[in-house]
Order: C-alpha cells, then structure tokens, then sequence
C-alpha cells in the first residue's frame, strides 16, 4: 500500500509502513483550472428549477440532459407544460459547451414532461430523446385522439422543438443507448415500439435511431422468429451488448422450452456494435428487470466477442434443480459440503456463454451452467496471462447452497463470492475453505465484490467469516483483499497485505466499493481506523474514510496502491467518481471538522476534486447533497460533469425562487 507524495502546502505528511508519503488536501474556493470547474446553476431564462432527489441525469459530451421537477420549482410550483398541475418532471437541456440552458418545449411553447433520458452523437451533432407519458404531460402525441400511450419524442438544437418519434412497448427500460466512441454519428438508442399490427417475421418491434439519422427508425430483425418471438423488451446493456427478455405470456409462445407459457422474463441478447445484428435467443428464463448480468468483451475485434454472464431462475425454468450435484463432477462441491447438497428448485443460477462461439452455432457450444448460486450481482473477469483466461463468479448466499456452511464458520448466513473458469466444458468452482470469504455488503454498487485489472476484488467482514484476516487480534473489521491467481509460492490466495515489504500485514479497510467501467481503477472509501492513524488533517481521531483511487501499481503488479487526498468523506455514501483524470468525491465536513463551504457550522457535504494521476490539485468546488447512491457527480465524457446541491446546506437561493429549501442541479466544465 503507497500513497503518492504531492507538493502541496497544505498536505500532511505521516508515516506509512517504511514510508514516507503525503496526502493532499490542497484547498481553494474557486476550484482553479480557468473556467473548469467553476459551477453553474441550472437556470433557463426566468424559469426557476428545481430538481428532485431521484431526477434522471444523462451526459454525453458536451450535452447535458436533466429533469426538472414542477413542485419545487417556486413556489407553489410551476406548470411548465401546462396541463394544469405541477407534479411533472420537465426535460432541461444543456450545451456546455456554449453554456446555452434550453427547457424543451413543444409546438405550443411549453414545456415538456418526461420520465427517462437518452443522448447520442456529440457537437452539433447531439440528439436528445425523451420518453414521456401522454396522460402526464396532457398532449396528444402520437395523434390518435387520446392521450393514453407512452411514446418517444426528439430534440436537438437544430430543430428547436419537440417531435415524435413512437409509441412504446411498456417494460421498466425503454431506451438504451450505444454509443460508438470513435464515431459519434455511429452511436444508436435502442427501444421496443408499439405497433398497430404485429411485425412481419422476422422483423421484431425493437427499433434503433442513429445519430447521423436521428428520426430514422431502423428495425432490428430475429436470427430465428419461431424461438425469438416478435417483441423483444430492454433490460440492460454492457460493454455494447444489449441484454433483452422475452414475455411468453404476452406472446403466447414457449421460449425457454420448459413445456408452459407463464415465464415473462426469457433472455435474449443482441450485438449493439453491430448496426445489422440480429435477436438471439438465449432461451433461459431470468427472474425479472433486476436480475444482474454481465458481458465482458474479449477484445476489438469485429465481429465482437463476449464472456456472457447472467443468473438463471430455477422456478422459471421448468422448476429444476440446476444446483444439484449431481449434475457435475466429484470434485465440484467444497470438500467441506460433500453430501450437502441444494435440493430445492427455487435459486438463480450462474450460467455463461461465449458469444460468438454460441452465436454460431448453439447447439454445440450452449450457455454453460456453473452450478453456483446466485443473487445480487454477478461478474466476468480477464486475467491478463497468454493465452488470455476468462473466469465469471456471482455472490451466493450459504442459505441456497444447501446445508453447507461454505466459509467453515458453522452457520448459514453470510454472502460468499463464487467463481469460476470459462472452460467449458469443465465446471470446477474454486472451492477450497479459505477461498470462500463471507462479503461485507458495502454501499457504491459493488455489493461487496468487484474486479480490477484482471483480478477478482473483495470487501471481507471479518465478523462474518469469523477469521482474523489482518492478525490483529480481533474479527471486526471490513478489510478490501485481491485473488493472485499465481502467487511466487503455494496456491492462488486472497491478499490482504497491500504493502508487501513490510514486515506486518497492512490491511485497508473499506467502507464504501465502486467500480468503473474500465476496471482500471476501484473507488475505495479508505478507512482510518485499519490504517491505525488519522489521515485527514482537520482532526486527531481515528474515525473517518478518505477518497481512494485504488490500482495495482504499473512497477508491482503485486503492490495494490490506494492513492488519495487527507481529507474525510461520507464513508457510506463517499460517492467518489472519475472523469477527465479527475477524481470527485462527497466530503463530510462534520467528519473533517472543518467549514468548508462557510454556511452552516460543520454540518454540510461539499464537493471536492483531485487529480488523480499526481493527488494534486485538491480544491473544494461547491455545497454539494446527501442523496444516498448518488454519485458525486454524474458525467459522460471530458467535457464535462453535474451534480446537485441542497440549498439548505448551501445557505443560499441558487434558483432565485425566494427560499433556501430546493435541490439544484449545478455543472461546470472539467475539461476541454
């Protein structure tokens, strides 16, 4: 474990192991950088804007796209659409480029409701889409003389206004985009239409808009309409994969095979890299819209490659046992649960395919099933050897593993993580009792287990999996360990000590877990108290988090480094995010004991930034929110970022409505 010195004044310098390092926490009350990072208030002409907690925010380069919400913009509202209420949430475009701030509008001159987001294409090029509910917005979209449907409507600067596009199928996604990042007029938003008369085979109603045709409906077609069906609904997309799930009760067909037509999520996927791709059928029933997956591309080639991952319910799938041991080999069970075996048929699965040898032919190549029970979160992992290795692993809990205690502790309850190699077609899970750690489900996303760089990661309660992992005496920490796949001796092992020159275990411990889709660095909420030392410099305690932008280190690829700036975060809800080589996170003043935005004592959360490769650069920016789950700042791109404020803490009327009691959303530019 390092932390990267910084010329900084104000840093302060500790010991740490051998070393020592400094951590910055460089302060300024404008945020430096020319006119980045200097915030601007959402406000468009007159019109005060508020926003709620849960608003939807989407960026793609410079094109910001928001909800504003009704009630709280002025008092006693304001009905920007004019159906005559104020309950919506109204569509709020920004370029932040040239700082022009535009409520979209229809024909009519109001504004427009809606309830979900999408962006593609980029400088003159961005084309906004909104999908938006007649009965809530009072208008008449798609002409038909009622306002019953939920429809898909277009914006871009060169046109002004508001147009349709749709009507929609209804599912909980009804967009998605993919975007292409070295041609943005590539980039395609995907949805399902509703049509007036089912489509011909083997066109499906899912449609696709490209950002060089923005009002161009293209559709998608299926490989094979008898096992794909007609109306194929969004669920997820990942690594230009889309993940979608076919409705057998809508479509009076059996697409999983199991004899009934009462499963209304069976997944299928599609290439989004690929303009025309068909439908497949992956013809395996899901739980619902919250069932995690996974796709990991294998590389750039064309046509695009994937390690698939998803869970596979049992009850859906003809109510089998797909976690019976039986099914596999002898050494497929931990050595500990032979004889323990899950006799239920009421678990998801973790099954996997590779996309292009199943896509071919998938008879002879079919989704593998690990065996291993899943819940919340499932994950694919390359190990950077030659030639590349490919594992996929879920979260399981003992309690759906049969009577195995799976960690060796003697009880049932804690949550383990699971893996496997993708060889198939051999299933051997890892398996050993010291593998099998019980997780801390720790807030950020993660749930408790990630990757980086190759390399599966955890958050261990040591409570949990009863086991002193730092040899400190006690079992009470939530220590942040990696899988050596190949250590210089002995077997593949978790690693806990992250400074291994030191002559003891120095441990980190985590209290918040996010990931990026790049793997290139995890978001570590750094916790003093395993450190055994105060960190941040406004204190003398041992009680905060600080920002960590953890990544293996390019000299020791054995040396896991959790790089970051002395200053305390909100721990459970640190919110800490990258973009543009920036990293940004949520910063407890209470916990700091310091009045960083000047308005209310130490009671506020405030947003900070670093920059990341150097920990230099650490400014505060603004009064920022608490909302939990909410990054610090939301971004797509090196153009720049958004966030909200909670003009209670800032002690100030951001949106010239009269009061201090809004949410406001604020952005500003983080790079060119």
């Amino acid at each position: 474990m390092s932390m990267k010195p910084s010329p900084c004044t104000a840093a302060t310098t500790i010991a740490v192991l051998s070393l020592l390092a400094m951590l910055a926490a460089c302060t300024g009350n404008g945020g430096g950088g020319g006119v980045n990072f200097q915030p601007v208030t959402a406000k468009v002409g007159t019109k005060k804007v508020a926003v709620a907690f849960n608003t939807r925010v989407v960026i793609r380069e410079r094109w910001l796209a928001f909800l504003a919400d009704e009630a709280s913009s002025g008092a006693p509202g304001n009905d920007f659409n004019m159906d005559g209420d104020v309950i919506d949430s109204i569509a709020v475009v920004v370029n932040m480029a040239s700082q022009k701030q535009t409520m979209l509008e229809a024909a009519d001159g109001n504004g427009v409701q809606a309830q979900e987001l999408g962006i593609i294409g980029s400088g003159s090029g961005g084309q906004v889409y909104l999908v938006t509910d007649e009965s809530k917005d009072g208008r008449d979209w798609d002409a038909d003389g009622m306002q019953d449907a939920l429809v898909l409507l277009h914006w871009s600067e060169s046109a002004g206004v508001v147009t349709f596009i749709a009507r929609l199928e209804s599912s909980i996604v009804h967009v998605l985009a993919v975007l292409n990042p070295q041609d943005p007029k590539e980039d395609r938003l995907y949805f399902s239409e509703e049509l007036t008369l089912p489509p011909v085979p083997p066109e499906t109603s899912l449609r696709y808009v490209q950002a060089a045709q923005p009002t161009v409906k293209i559709a998608v077609n299926a490989a094979s309409p008898a096992t794909t069906g007609q109306v194929p609904h969004l669920l997820a997309a990942d690594s230009g994969l889309l993940f979608l799930y076919q409705d057998e009760v809508a479509e009076a067909r059996d697409f999983n095979g199991d004899g009934d037509q009462l499963d209304d999520h069976v997944l299928a996927v599609l290439d989004g890299t690929d303009p025309s791709a068909m439908v497949l059928s992956v013809g395996l029933a899901v739980r619902g819209d919250s069932s995690p997956v996974r796709a990991l591309r294998k590389g750039t080639t064309t046509p695009a490659d994937w390690v698939v991952a998803f869970l596979v319910n049992e009850a859906a799938q003809a109510n089998t046992n797909l976690n019976d041991p039986a099914l596999f080999g002898g050494s497929w069970q931990p050595l500990q649960c032979a004889g323990q075996g899950d006799i239920d048929t009421d678990d998801d699965v973790l099954h996997y395919l590779e996309y292009i040898p199943w896509s071919t032919s998938p008879a002879s190549d079919p989704p593998v099933n690990t065996g291993l029970v899943g819940t919340d979160r499932v994950l694919a992992v390359k190990r950077n050897v030659t030639p590349a290795q490919y594992f996929v692993g879920t979260i399981s809990l003992e309690l759906d593993e049969g009577t195995c205690s799976l960690n060796g502790d003697g009880d049932q309850d804690d949550r383990i993580l699971r893996w496997v190699k993708v060889e198939p077609p051999a299933v051997v899970p890892f398996g050993k009792m010291e593998d099998l750690l019980a997780l801390r489900d720790v807030p950020g996303g993660t749930r408790g287990a990630s990757d980086l760089d190759g390399r599966l990661m955890v958050v261990v309660d040591e409570a949990a999996d009863d086991r002193d992992h730092d040899n400190d005496g006690q079992k009470t920490h939530h220590l942040a360990a990696w899988f050596d796949w190949a250590p210089n001796q002995g077997p593949p092992a978790w690693i806990f000590d992250h400074n291994p020159s030191s002559m003891g275990i120095q441990a980190v411990g985590a209290s918040w877990m996010a990931e990026r889709e790049q793997r290139d660095r995890l978001l570590v909420a750094f916790q003093e108290s395993v450190f055994g030392a105060p960190i941040n410099t406004g204190d003398g305690d041992m009680l905060d988090s600080v920002p960590t932008f953890a990544r293996f280190d390019p000299s020791n690829a054995k040396d896991l480094d959790f790089p970051g700036p002395a200053v305390a975060i909100a721990g459970a809800n640190a919110g800490i995010a990258i973009a543009n080589g920036v990293g940004f996170y949520r910063v407890d003043e209470a916990a700091d004991n310091r009045d960083w935005n000047g308005a209310n004592g130490k009671s506020d959360f405030v947003l900070f930034r670093t920059t990341v490769a150097t920990i230099q650069n650490s400014n505060f920016i603004s009064t920022l929110s608490n909302i939990p789950d909410r990054p610090a700042v939301e971004t797509g791109g090196n153009v720049g970022a958004a966030f909200i404020t909670d003009e209670a803490m800032a002690n100030t009327d951001l949106n010239g409505d009269l009061d201090k009691t809004d949410l406001v959303l604020r952005w500003m530019r983080i790079g060119p």
